[in-house]
């Protein structure tokens, strides 16, 4: 599926169209790279950093999350990057991607 984004931030083009790579930000101010969508195509799969259980306990690690795709807050690929393919992999995932979910 190849989405196209709204972007917000006047350096980057107008539109971006999504890609396996693609930098995701999140309303809560977290970023993460995008994987791939869910079997449904309704979520993106992401990989980032940081994802904990709620405690400052150190078991922050990298994990994959998924956002319902239109509730991000920004999608950009650097300007001079051009992606080998926009091609997402399906992936069984459904974890949350919430505020409470990466603190």
């Amino acid at each position: 599926m190849s989405q196209r984004y709204k972007v917000i931030d006047s350096i980057v083009p107008t539109f971006v169209t999504i890609f396996p790579g693609a930098i995701i930000i999140f309303s809560h101010s977290h970023v993460a790279f995008v994987y791939g969508e869910t079997e449904n195509g309704e979520r993106l799969v992401y990989l980032g950093g940081n994802q904990g259980d709620g405690t400052i306990s150190g078991a922050q690690q990298i994990k994959y999350g998924t956002v319902t795709i239109g509730n991000e807050y920004a999608i950009m690929k650097p300007i001079k990057y051009t992606p080998s393919s926009y091609e997402l992999p399906e992936m069984n995932k459904n974890e949350d991607g919430s505020y409470a979910s990466t603190h």
